[in-house]
């Protein structure tokens, strides 16, 4: 995978993250229904979720590529999926939040479970 479609994975996945927010039964997707907002303030605060999503990836991958600090720690990280490491599934399993996890830990599409 080339530098772009790293970057253009974490764009689709923030979107993806953004669609479960919205239309999910995430812990998150509940609590922002039960800030009972208006329309309007509804959909600041999406685009808030939005700008915070995007500036924290963008720092993240900006991190990886040694340009900014990850943990207070700059240095240039190599990504390697060789067959030492986890599967990625067990990693994603770990990292996710409980409410975001399914048994087989697979997603549609549009980023929500999959049944």
């Amino acid at each position: 995978m080339d530098a772009q479609a790293f970057v253009a994975g974490w764009k689709h996945e923030k979107t993806s993250y953004i669609q479960m927010l919205k239309h999910g039964d995430l812990q998150a997707s509940q609590q922002v229904a039960a800030l009972n907002l208006t329309p309007t303030q509804t959909e600041q605060l999406w685009s808030l979720l939005d700008t915070v999503l995007t500036d924290t990836m963008y720092t993240l991958l900006l991190g990886l590529d040694g340009a900014a600090n990850i943990g207070g720690v700059q240095q240039n990280f190599q990504l390697n999926l060789a067959k030492s490491y986890p599967p990625m599934a067990s990693l994603r399993q770990r990292l996710l939040p409980s409410s975001m996890r399914t048994p087989n830990n697979s997603f549609k599409a549009d980023g929500s479970a999959a049944a």
